[in-house]
């Protein structure tokens, strides 16, 4: 697992215009490549973010015209809408000024978020708000923790939260989540990776669709979600849902969701005998697509 990180802070001198400080392990050597960046190193989108940050304020990058807004496309979204990870993972390991008497977020909607967000292992002191972003790599919070995460309406190739522990919620509504390269924390595939984590709030799934055909679409064995799970408003899952051993206190939420998962590889065991979180009753549908209702303490089934 990767290694807690603290903040140095290096003060930015005035004539140098520079933003950001030296993260370093608790040895107190460098570790994470979280650098110092120049103001002319800095994109216009990206500035304006680093200011916004401190004061909690939300950069929104979008258009306002539907066609050229849409996630599907955030591929094709230039320099104008565009802010590297590099610079996200700068500013939530400490390196944007804090000011007295204001929560600092990140909050950016609309961008096209440019190389891979890592963030294994470390401790976010701030909460974060995607909306409507095109992520070009996966996100990796494996290990981290953190308060509450957002990535709404978004486009995601994989999300892997192993052994994450939020003080909050997790929210990935209406995110389209696909399967990218196999993570080294798992021997297949997975889109959504919520192995062992721990929220106290909900996670929500809400009109969610996750995509990982022939593989996990989401694996949450050991997942405990005190605020429950909830997926509905036309939630679709691509691939092998897994909920072994999960502790879902607030409930699981699932009514017109759609699992969509086509057979096993050959050698694995088939998926309808494969078996659900404690307390829940088999899954009422005809393989190998349905709609199911999952009784479990404390959800509603329709």
């Amino acid at each position: 697992m990767c290694p807690m990180y603290e903040v140095r802070r290096r003060r930015s001198e005035a004539s140098t215009g520079t933003y950001g400080d030296l993260v370093t392990t608790g040895a107190g050597e460098d570790h994470y490549p979280a650098r110092v960046f120049s103001h002319d190193e800095l994109t216009p989108p990206e500035r304006e973010v680093w200011a916004a940050f401190p004061e909690g304020r939300r950069v929104d990058l979008r258009t306002g015209t539907p066609e050229d807004d849409d996630v599907a496309g955030g591929g094709q979204w230039g320099p104008e809408r565009t802010v590297r990870a590099a610079v996200i993972a700068a500013l939530v390991l400490g390196a944007g000024t804090a000011r007295p008497g204001v929560a600092a977020c990140l909050r950016l909607s609309g961008a096209r978020i440019s190389g891979h967000l890592g963030l294994a292992g470390v401790e976010i002191g701030h909460p974060l708000w995607f909306e409507d972003c095109w992520f070009e790599e996966g996100v990796d919070l494996f290990g981290a923790s953190t308060h509450s995460i957002a990535i709404v309406g978004s486009r995601v190739p994989g999300v892997e939260a192993g052994s994450i522990r939020i003080e909050g919620r997790l929210d990935l509504r209406r995110s389209r989540l696909e399967s990218g390269p196999a993570s080294p924390f798992h021997r297949s595939v997975t889109a959504l990776s919520l192995i062992n984590a721990h929220v106290s709030g909900a996670v929500s799934l809400n009109a969610a669709e996750i995509t990982a055909p022939g593989a996990w679409a989401v694996s949450a064995g050991g997942l405990v979600a005190e605020g429950g799970v909830y997926c509905r408003d036309g939630f679709v899952a691509h691939g092998e849902v897994r909920l072994m051993g999960a502790q879902l206190p607030g409930g699981l939420f699932m009514n017109g969701a759609r699992l969509e998962r086509p057979a096993p590889p050959a050698g694995w065991p088939s998926p309808w005998t494969t078996p659900w979180p404690r307390h829940s009753s088999s899954p009422r549908a005809s393989p190998p697509t349905g709609r199911y209702d999952c009784g479990v303490p404390g959800s509603r089934t329709t």
